[in-house]
Parts: structure tokens; C-alpha cells; sequence
């Protein structure tokens, strides 16, 4: 089986917010395993080494990223470069485990169809920054747990080096599924219940903005807001990420 990178985000540079989120993290990854043997990384994002008891608990791998001017996916572009393991899984400062297993998943996705792009949350909502082309069908791969290689990662052509650019490497011309595509690779969404290509997305029960949430992987706070809406509010997201 391949060697797994589990990469977590650590806002140094913005502690006073991000604490709670960290602690809900360690909290989750203590009390739901991850169901494989991997290696755990946070990247530290600002001008410390410092991380709070919760992380250093855990005893990981620590990448320092500063500047940090990328967010979490720049944070973990830069790891990419200092990851050595098969397959690295990233996760954003506020995803959080909710049932143990989560990080086999992916690991045996990978196992399973190789070197491709993995994602749990995935949508097919049009991108305000990069927008829709008539090369590509649109995409929006979630940066809140995602899957590749390091050696991958550090191919990808675009730097991800300003909050937008992140943004864009979730959707949009410059986008992680994209580039995949155009390279002849494949993008995977990860579930509970088993693996989709973009085809078979649409149809996939309790995914990102729809119905109950329950085949993500992990949650965020994009999976919470959700859940906390209105029927209406709820159907007007699911349209909009959805069409």
C-alpha cells in the first residue's frame, strides 16, 4: 500500500481565530481515526514555529510556510516540495473529522486508480474569478480535503501565492481539475459509498450542498452553514452549486 502524507494548516499568522478551529481538528483526529498508517504534517503559515498544545500533541512533521501569502492551498503547494511520501492529503485550517476512516478512503482510492486528483466536496457551480470555458466543463474541486501527489503538486504550473489564486485553484481556468484534465489524468470524488468521475457527480446523494451532507468525508464550515439553513436557502445553494 502506498505511504500517506496527511497534511493540516496552521494559521500562526491569524492564531487568535484559528484556535478554536485547531482544536476542533486535533479533537476530531483523536476521537475518529484515520483508519491508515500515515505521516502527519502541519504547516505552520506565518512568522513562528510556534504551535499551539493541541498540534504539538501530535507530535508531527512541522513545514514552516512564510511568507504565507497562498492560504491553505498555498500552505500546501509549498509542502509539496517537502513531502516524501506516495500521496499527500491536504486539508484546510477548518475541515474537521466526523467518523473515523476518512483518510483510508482516500488512500485506497488512490491505491486503486492512481496518480489522479481526489477530492470529497466537489460541485458544478460556475467560478466568479475564472468562469466557465468550452474546453473544459466546469468544476469545482473543494480545497477542504483533497488528494494528489507531491511530485504532482509540484508540476502544477500556477503559483499559489495570493488568497484569489487559491480560489482559483479550486475553480476556474487555472484550476487543480483543469489542469488534470488537460495533462490526460482523471478527477475522483472520494465518498463513503464509493468513487464518481465528473459524469456521475450530479447524481451523487448527500454531497457538497445536497441533502444531508453525510457522504463527505470530513466537514468544514461550508458543510455547516449549510446544514444550519432554511428548505429555501438550502434549495437556492443546491441550485447554484448544481444548476
Amino acid at each position: 500500500m502506498s505511504s500517506v502524507a496527511y497534511c493540516y494548516i496552521w494559521a500562526q499568522d491569524a492564531a487568535e481565530v484559528f484556535l478554536p478551529f485547531a482544536e476542533r481538528w486535533a479533537q476530531g483526529y483523536l476521537a475518529h481515526p484515520a483508519g491508515c498508517e500515515h505521516q502527519l504534517y502541519v504547516v505552520v503559515c506565518g512568522p513562528e514555529k510556534k504551535m499551539p498544545p493541541c498540534l504539538s500533541q501530535l507530535k508531527p512533521k512541522v513545514i514552516h510556510y512564510n511568507p504565507c501569502p497562498g492560504w491553505d492551498l498555498g500552505g500546501s503547494q509549498f509542502a509539496a516540495s517537502h513531502v516524501t511520501e506516495d500521496f499527500m492529503v491536504c486539508g484546510t485550517s477548518r475541515h474537521f473529522a466526523w467518523k473515523p476512516g476518512y483518510l483510508a478512503k482516500m488512500r485506497d482510492a488512490f491505491d486503486r486508480y492512481g496518480d489522479n486528483l481526489y477530492a470529497d466536496g466537489v460541485s458544478l457551480e460556475a467560478c466568479p474569478l475564472g468562469g466557465p470555458t468550452t474546453e473544459f466543463p466546469n468544476a469545482h474541486t473543494r480545497g477542504a480535503f483533497y488528494g494528489l501527489t507531491p511530485k504532482r503538486f509540484r508540476q502544477y504550473p500556477f503559483l499559489i501565492n495570493t488568497r484569489e489564486k487559491g480560489f482559483l485553484a479550486e475553480c476556474g481556468e487555472r484550476s487543480l481539475a483543469r489542469w488534470f484534465w488537460h495533462i490526460g489524468l482523471r478527477v475522483i470524488q472520494v465518498t463513503w459509498d464509493g468513487c464518481y468521475e465528473k459524469q456521475s457527480w450530479p447524481n451523487v446523494p448527500n454531497t457538497f450542498r445536497r441533502g444531508d451532507q453525510s457522504a463527505l468525508l470530513v466537514k468544514d464550515k461550508h458543510s455547516e452553514l449549510f446544514l444550519r439553513q432554511t428548505p429555501a436557502i438550502k434549495a437556492e445553494w443546491a441550485r447554484r452549486a448544481w444548476g
